[in-house]
């Protein structure tokens, strides 16, 4: 998996989900393949705790 795939298959997830994007059985086959390969499940998981880091210090910032 590179780089490039788990940027598409981010895109494609969210395009989806919007509607964005049809959700035609390629698209979601690809989809359901990409988000289920252990670099994109490391990936999401580094995501959340970024996310999180970056809420918290948000927080801290506003209560500063």
């Amino acid at each position: 998996m590179t780089v490039a795939d788990i940027a598409l298959a981010m895109a494609l997830s969210r395009t989806t989900m919007f509607g964005l994007v049809p959700k035609t059985p390629v698209i979601m086959d690809y989809v359901a393949r990409m988000t289920a390969r252990p670099a994109f499940v490391a990936m999401a998981v580094a995501d959340g705790v970024m996310a999180a880091e970056h809420q918290a210090a948000v927080a801290r910032a506003a209560g500063a």
